[in-house]
């Protein structure tokens, strides 16, 4: 693929409301570039995307919550 349309190709991906779950969580990857970033912050996702996202080593932790004690 040429390297001017991998970044639309895969952000085109991250954005499809019927892309799999093994494959949205394949974007977090760091050779998906920015696609997965962009995807956690600009859709819905199902929650086994959610929770390999919180796991993964690259991406922020959310903030913690008010305290509810």
């Amino acid at each position: 693929m040429f390297d001017s349309l991998r970044e639309p190709w895969l952000r085109g991906i991250a954005f499809n409301p019927a892309a799999p779950s093994d494959v949205l969580v394949r974007l977090l990857d760091r050779a998906a570039g920015e696609a997965g970033l962009l995807m956690c912050e600009g859709r819905d996702l199902p929650d086994a995307v959610i929770d390999a996202a919180l796991r993964h080593p690259d991406y922020p932790s959310p903030a913690p919550g008010p305290s509810t004690t």
